[in-house]
């Protein structure tokens, strides 16, 4: 009887757990669609933020499409047809600031001022002027009939009455663990220095440690890879990018943004994010996803060369910066067979 009630009851379990399966299984195929319709149309809004506004924007499934609408536009800039991001091109901030750098000589005219035939190695400034002090004559005691013996500056230097012994104070057996309430209390407290020191410490993760961590609820996944196109009167006038890359509390997922000729950068976006709040979260701020609006492609993309970082958050920043480098490296990949280098 007992063996007949304990298999009954294994036959139910497994008649609820094939029952459940389908039902989830039915769930997925229904719903899965749906959720990755909402996720689109949510990176679609993202990337109207940053491509040119009134644009047509959509998700690129064809890339030798995309990479005939790049050239189009690059050859109607009187650039090369075929993109390929180099790190190491000379963007155009760096030629104007060695520009700017150079000062145009100024020719002065001597005759203007009546100094004619005047060289400027002949213009010297005066000298200044040396001030020397009087000596001071020696002041002799005996002129006053005072002899220099009896003259005392100040009051002799009384003795040191203070015998301090110090080996018998430093040899005194001091408790200085016990409190005491009166001349017969003993200790109460007994330290175990051996446990003390032997407590482990854990210094994993030091950096941004000292402010905790994120309290925002975790982001829905985001796609490591995705590029939208937006066109405007039949040409491309812009490309964004969704791009992934390690961050200290987790995956960094962003969007960057490039104008039809992919020569600059339009802007980026944090899609998703776990770093550490007030901190390594920083990296969303306008503050430092400002400084990418308008910069050149061709640039490295390294914190401390072309990127400046967020103070005391170092390993978000580099994650930022490798996010960058892989959407450029992906993107030129893409256009030219339709797969990815790295990250996706």
């Amino acid at each position: 009887m007992k063996k007949n009630s304990i298999a009954r009851m294994v036959i139910v379990l497994m008649a609820i757990s094939l029952v459940s399966g389908a039902i989830l299984t039915l769930a997925n195929e229904k719903f899965s669609p749906i959720i990755k319709a909402r996720e689109s149309d949510k990176m679609r809004i993202v990337a109207e933020k940053l491509l040119p506004e009134g644009s047509q924007i959509t998700k690129v499934t064809n890339y030798k499409e995309l990479k005939s609408l790049v050239e189009s536009v690059r050859q109607e800039n009187g650039l090369n047809a075929e993109w390929k991001w180099d790190p190491d091109a000379k963007p155009l901030e760096s030629v104007a600031k060695a520009e700017s750098k150079d000062e145009p000589e100024v020719d002065i005219d001597w005759s203007a001022w009546g100094l004619e035939g005047l060289d400027e190695e002949e213009i010297t400034t005066p000298e200044e002027e040396t001030v020397t002090e009087p000596e001071v004559e020696e002041f002799n005691w005996a002129d006053f009939g005072i002899e220099v013996d009896d003259v005392s500056v100040g009051p002799e230097e009384e003795p040191d009455t203070d015998d301090y012994d110090l080996e018998a104070l430093f040899a005194a057996d001091v408790d200085v663990n016990t409190k005491t309430t009166n001349d017969t209390s003993e200790s109460s407290d007994d330290y175990d220095l051996d446990s003390l020191f032997a407590t482990e410490v854990d210094v994993s993760k030091p950096e941004e440690s000292a402010l905790g961590t994120s309290d925002e609820p975790a982001a829905e996944k985001t796609p490591a890879f995705e590029i939208y196109q937006a066109i405007s009167g039949g040409k491309l006038v812009g490309v964004a990018v969704i791009s992934k890359a390690k961050g200290y509390g987790g995956d960094i997922v962003l969007m960057l943004a490039l104008e039809g000729t992919l020569e600059r950068v339009l802007g980026i976006d944090v899609l998703q994010q776990s770093e550490t709040a007030g901190l390594g979260s920083l990296i969303t701020g306008e503050k430092f996803t400002s400084q990418f609006t308008d910069k050149a492609v061709g640039n490295p993309y390294e914190v401390g060369k072309d990127i400046q970082g967020v103070a005391g958050a170092t390993i978000s920043s580099k994650g930022v910066a490798s996010a960058l480098q892989k959407a450029l490296k992906n993107l030129e990949q893409f256009l030219i067979d339709g797969t990815v280098k790295e990250g996706a």
